[in-house]
């Protein structure tokens, strides 16, 4: 492809999130572990946006074109002239594969058919030479690059029928075995009829609905959890709430435990730490317990 997949390590790590519960129906859940994990994080992200094509397209039903518009939908959420029907297709599937962001133009192929699209950003350029080499009128050549242009040497401006390029969100296709050009809105009107994409989607259930119609919290719990979102926000953890600050409450005084502290240094940690974790006591390093 053209361009980069800027949303790569939010992708993989949702596709990593699936593979405990996720189940081919063609492969069965036995051969569908042994394709795991999908992504080969040694892959460059056309590598991984690979992996993940043709583990939705040789897993299930769908079409290649299907897989490719699961994984780069177009600007579908604030667009006013899109049909609901294509929009419930849309609605649908951002719950199931979140979008694959560039700026990216992405080729895709299986024997087939051929084609390409251009992610909702529409920031990498994808252009297209439909030519009649032969003078009958009908198209026998479809040229489609980011640097198009640079063939204009080579293809005589009389032969070619058609020039245009690709929108954000646009998928373009030729049908190899038919022998014919399928454009934008046929593909996606071909594919969106497939599933009753609008029913599913009305039986969907919004969180918001969910939390207007829940049971209103009492002044207790709401206390309750603005003290919970405190202690998280600056660092507190269930260990130190039980083992540190509620015998200090209850006692007046430090608990006694084991000296031992197994917990990663601050600098060599993965996870955020307090600023006030990455500095040490300097003690001698004794075996006696506070008892003595």
């Amino acid at each position: 492809h053209n361009g980069e997949i800027n949303t790569l390590k939010g992708n993989a790590n949702w596709m990593a999130a699936r593979e405990s519960v996720i189940v081919s129906p063609k492969l069965g859940p036995e051969r569908t572990q042994q394709m795991l994990p999908v992504i080969d994080k040694s892959q460059s992200d056309s590598g991984s946006y690979d992996n993940v094509l043709e583990f939705l397209y040789h897993g299930s039903n769908r079409s290649l074109a299907e897989c490719m518009l699961m994984m780069i939908p177009e600007p579908w959420q604030n667009d006013g002239v899109i049909s609901e029907k294509r929009r419930d297709f849309y609605k649908y599937y951002s719950n199931v594969m979140e979008p694959w962001d560039g700026p990216a133009m992405i080729a895709f192929t299986n024997g087939d058919v051929i084609g390409a699209t251009l992610d909702r950003n529409g920031l990498r350029p994808s252009r297209y030479y439909i030519v009649d080499k032969d003078g009958s009128g009908k198209p026998d050549e479809v040229i489609l690059s980011s640097e198009v242009g640079c063939l204009q040497e080579v293809i005589s401006t009389d032969t070619i029928i058609e020039r245009g390029r690709l929108r954000p969100g646009q998928i373009f296709m030729v049908d190899l075995n038919a022998g014919k050009i399928v454009r934008d809105d046929e593909l996606k009107s071909q594919i969106e009829s497939n599933a009753p994409y609008s029913e599913w989607v009305s039986k969907m259930v919004p969180l918001d609905e969910i939390v207007r119609t829940s049971p209103p919290l009492s002044e207790e719990a709401r206390e309750r959890r603005a003290t919970n979102r405190l202690l998280t926000a600056h660092g507190y953890t269930t260990e130190a709430m039980d083992t540190i600050l509620t015998p200090m409450g209850a006692y007046g005084k430090e608990a006694l435990g084991s000296m031992g502290n197994d917990a990663p240094l601050a600098c060599l940690s993965l996870k955020p730490r307090l600023l006030y974790e990455y500095f040490k006591q300097l003690f001698a390093q004794v075996t006696n317990p506070p008892i003595d």
